[in-house]
């Protein structure tokens, strides 16, 4: 397993365990209306960026991969736009929406969430599109 791979692993694994905090967390709380749950979103943020940054050094010092070998080839690079284009889709929709929240003039609490929820669904879709190009190869479509 590549390096880029190996990242994207990391990534899919990274942000179902922060959806897996952060759902329940907000779910449970009776007071969505105030800046509660901003808080608890920021934390979750911060928190997966802290544990996919951690996740990353360690599995290279695990594997001892090397500069040289950290570098994307072409097929890295070729997988990488595919799955940037599958995932960025979901988040054009997620602002979409968010944009008709806004005229709606929704509550924040909604137009924040609609928005995390695109940029999550942007990277969890993208990354196993990644992995299964990884996996499966690629598609000759893929330019």
């Amino acid at each position: 397993m590549g390096y880029q791979e190996r990242n994207t692993w990391v990534q899919v694994f990274g942000t179902i365990a922060a959806l897996a905090v952060y759902i329940p967390w907000t779910m449970a709380s009776s007071n969505n209306d105030g800046s509660e749950w901003l808080w608890r979103m920021l934390w979750v943020i911060g928190g997966g960026v802290a544990l996919m940054t951690i996740a990353t050094v360690v599995f290279s010092m695990a594997g001892r991969i090397t500069r040289e070998e950290s570098a994307p080839d072409e097929r890295d690079v070729r997988i990488s736009h595919a799955s940037e284009r599958i995932g960025t889709a979901f988040l054009v929709i997620a602002g979409i929406v968010a944009i008709v929240l806004c005229a709606q003039a929704a509550s924040p609490f909604w137009i924040a969430h609609v928005i995390a929820a695109g940029f999550a669904t942007s990277a969890l879709v993208g990354g196993i599109a990644a992995l299964i190009m990884y996996r499966g190869g690629l598609p000759n479509v893929v330019s």
